[in-house]
């Protein structure tokens, strides 16, 4: 008895046959196919195997169209993106120059595999420019950022934010006078231990949470006067706080304290006791307001 052969095989057959003619006909017309593991795919001329004319094809659905004018690839993007520079499979791979359409910013450094990696400059059209370290199209490393109202950040960087040692300096005043932190950085704030000097002369060294003055610290006013001491959200402060931030209290709804705070004045005179929010505990007085 005759085997019958199901339908299937006729149109898995011809699909093969198909796609085998379109790749000799590309072939023979100069043309190659080339996918990368990212799943990018070009069609057009390649030599020794690197795309030098075509278009290349990204899993986003965007397009680009290359050509090599035998120093560097262009690469001109759907979107009106351009990359001028070095091109090592489908991938920008080495220097390069990368102008954006939408925005008017430009970066111009390393690629690693299509990313922005390695060491380079990014200006912003706003103004703002960043030098230094990126990995995978973020800040990260060492760097400096410059904003356009003349503030500098100089420091580390991780995943695109301040992040660990450095120091920024705000932008001078009419008068010529500026503030400067230099210190540590979580999350793009104030973090950790570090030297806060204000605008008007006075300095706190001492730790920062969340951008604010939190822990033990020393203020000092311009005027000689100072606080030794806990900080809590920014205020002279000697309140105990729970794992939750809370201020923790007796049973009796009082605070419960942690080591005395000492505020010296000018004269010389101090006095060591416990404040809460910027008063002192048991005296008719505040503290003078810090920045």
């Amino acid at each position: 008895m005759n085997k019958v052969v199901r339908p299937i095989v006729y149109i898995v057959a011809a699909a093969v046959v198909c796609v085998v003619a379109l790749y000799v006909a590309l072939s023979l017309l100069g043309y190659t196919l080339i996918t990368d593991p990212e799943g990018m795919r070009f069609i057009g001329r390649a030599v020794d195997g690197q795309a030098v004319l075509g278009t290349i094809k990204y899993p986003s659905g965007e397009t680009g169209e290359l050509t090599y004018n035998g120093n560097e690839s262009v690469i001109v993007y759907s979107n009106g993106d351009k990359y001028t520079g070095a091109v090592k499979g489908l991938c920008r791979h080495g220097l390069g120059k990368m102008e954006y359409a939408a925005t008017g910013d430009v970066y111009i450094g390393n690629f690693t595999n299509d990313k922005i990696s390695g060491s380079g400059k990014f200006s912003y059209a706003g103004g703002d420019v960043y030098e230094g370290e990126f990995a995978d199209n973020r800040y990260d490393g060492s760097g400096k950022m410059t904003f356009a109202d003349g503030s500098t950040y100089e420091g580390s960087f991780a995943s695109g934010v301040k992040s660990g040692y450095g120091v920024y300096k705000w932008a001078k005043k009419s008068d010529g006078s500026y503030a400067w932190y230099e210190g540590y950085f979580a999350d793009d704030v104030k973090s950790g231990q570090g030297t806060m000097h204000y605008a008007n002369g006075d300095i706190y060294r001492g730790f920062f949470s969340n951008d604010m003055r939190s822990g033990k610290g020393s203020y000092v006013w311009i005027d000689g006067e100072r606080y030794d001491g806990n900080f809590v959200n920014n205020l002279v402060d000697t309140r105990s706080l729970d794992p939750d931030g809370n201020f923790m209290t007796n049973a009796d709804g009082s605070y419960v304290h942690g080591e005395e705070g000492t505020y010296t004045f000018a004269s010389g005179k101090s006095y060591t006791g416990y404040f809460e929010a910027g008063k002192v505990i048991g005296v008719e007085a505040e503290v003078r307001d810090t920045q």
